[in-house]
């Protein structure tokens, strides 16, 4: 990839930590976001022996002198033809760590900030212990307090999704984790919207619009608590008599780890019903390159050929791949309707 549109620079855990700059010998790069519980990803195709490179080790990518991606080697794949590929994670790798944890009345924001910096409370333990330090970049404060909650042989990731989704139901606000160049972030995802426009006139490449109610859409939520003290579940439920009339019942269930009252419940099934009395809408596309979009951004569609995206023009990145190679740069992108905010 000589003088091609990033530059990699590897920084090796052996020995001296030779730092090489190995731009010149990739073929081609794959970095990969999403929404999910995937962590971020870089693939890099080399031409080589794949034995120099170690576990563990350091990439960054850098777009000029901005930096786009940092990650650790986690794995290594070679094939005959003396050909290799080099798979890099972000620090959400990290968030799949599993562990115990017990918390009341903070918010989703401080939590994240606990996990955060689980390493660094170890030390207070085991004097000398040196664990992952993960860094913080933006943090959006979220409002709503956790109940008490007892997380026991979960991961990091799955605690902060149970969070998120409490914070969602009862604050309205969509929070997503993302690494910022090595920095972990908490984002309100309606802070991340860009003014990046795909449209027909050049933008786009090719596109694929799915509406459906077959995942993640229900007219009927059942969300339950089991009391300990007597023995019994309590049950709060919501439903849309219309959308049951014309789909069917689509039931919604979750168990709740932690107390609420018949009323709570109820409160918490009918918000949770109106974020989810709906169907889902996304588009899966291509087009040219843009390092500002990764995912958790929003973007705008403007494609007046396509009737199905008649008054729909706000959406934000589900997932993002970013194909690079020496004269080209494209993207990837799932994208669902925003249904967040004004």
């Amino acid at each position: 990839m000589r003088d091609g549109i990033v530059r990699a620079i590897y920084t090796s855990n052996e020995g001296r930590n030779d730092v090489t700059d190995i731009t010149d010998i990739i073929e081609s790069i794959t970095i990969s976001t999403s929404l999910g519980s995937q962590s971020g990803r870089c693939e890099i195709s080399i031409i080589g022996d794949g034995a120099s490179f170690s576990l563990g080790s350091r990439l960054q990518i850098f777009d000029g002198d901005k930096g786009i991606f940092v990650g650790h080697l986690m794995s290594v794949s070679m094939q005959e033809d003396n050909r290799f590929t080099a798979t890099f994670y972000d620090q959400l790798r990290y968030l799949r760590n599993v562990d115990v944890m017990v918390y009341k009345d903070i918010t989703a924001s401080d939590l994240f900030k606990q996990i955060c910096n689980i390493s660094e409370s170890l030390a207070h333990y085991k004097p000398g212990y040196r664990g992952q330090k993960i860094e913080l970049g933006t943090i959006d404060e979220s409002s709503y307090k956790l109940p008490a909650t007892v997380s026991e042989g979960k991961s990091y990731w799955d605690m902060m999704r149970d969070a998120i989704d409490q914070t969602l139901a009862y604050e309205g606000k969509f929070y997503i984790i993302r690494d910022v160049f090595g920095k972990l972030e908490f984002r309100d995802i309606e802070t991340l919207k860009t003014d990046f426009v795909i449209d027909d006139e050049g933008t786009g490449i090719g596109y694929d619009y799915t509406i459906g109610i077959d995942r993640n859409s229900f007219n009927q939520v059942k969300v339950g608590y089991e009391d300990s003290g007597e023995g019994a579940r309590k049950w709060g439920i919501a439903y849309d008599q219309d959308l049951i009339d014309k789909w069917g019942v689509l039931q919604y269930y979750q168990l709740l780890r932690h107390r609420l009252s018949v009323p709570e419940l109820d409160k918490r099934a009918e918000q949770q019903l109106l974020l989810m009395a709906k169907p889902t809408r996304d588009v899966s596309l291509s087009c040219f390159g843009d390092f500002r979009i990764s995912a958790g951004c929003g973007i705008s569609l403007s494609l007046p050929k396509v009737r199905a995206f008649k008054g729909l023009n706000r959406f934000y990145v589900t997932s993002c791949e970013h194909h690079i190679s020496c004269d080209s740069h494209t993207m990837d992108l799932t994208l669902a309707i925003d249904n967040f905010g004004g």
